[in-house]
């Protein structure tokens, strides 16, 4: 810290450094003391036990959760069904149709891509028959239908001013489940 070799009176740059860390040490230590006082104030004027609230506020509390729980449970739809989506209680409730069908169409591309993988890129705009039509030959005769109901499954979502039905949900999807099991 200090050259041992002169006098005090010569090292004053030295012990003046250590009186500027001694003086913010000090100021640290009643900073940390005096917010520990506060912090300890404001935790006790939290209220500790039960019985804090008269029981007219708690009863006026409790009133009104159970209105608002109530209000909340009455105004959930029952027994309403909107286009595109899947009817409550049903297997399919809360999904909506034209976005599934339209996600399943990266996944068939992919599986796609893992038989021929030099499948040409998909375009928005291609029919899936026509994309998978290098597939056409693996297929048994039997299922050469579900590629083209999953076809039409998927230009109804892309392209129909109308919502699909469950109905046309529940085709496209076995269509699609059947290419994806082969």
């Amino acid at each position: 810290m200090s050259n041992p070799h002169l006098p005090p009176s010569k090292n004053w740059k030295a012990w003046f450094i250590l009186g500027c860390y001694a003086a913010l040490a000090l100021v640290s230590l009643m900073m940390t003391g005096r917010r520990a006082r506060v912090l300890a104030l404001k935790l006790k004027r939290i209220p500790q036990k039960d019985d804090y609230a008269p029981s007219v506020v708690k009863l006026f509390i409790q009133d009104e959760f159970w209105r608002t729980a109530t209000i909340a449970y009455v105004s959930q739809p029952k027994g309403t069904k909107q286009k595109g989506w899947g009817s409550l209680g049903s297997p399919y409730d809360g999904v909506r149709f034209r976005r599934m069908i339209l996600d399943t169409v990266p996944v068939i591309d992919a599986q796609a891509r893992l038989i021929v993988p030099r499948l040409p890129i998909l375009r928005p705009h291609i029919r899936m028959a026509q994309h998978l039509r290098a597939l056409a030959a693996l297929f048994p005769p039997e299922r050469v239908s579900c590629v083209e109901k999953y076809d039409t499954a998927v230009q109804m979502a892309r392209y129909s001013d109308q919502e699909p039905s469950e109905i046309d949900f529940d085709l496209g999807m076995r269509a699609y489940q059947d290419i994806v099991d082969m």
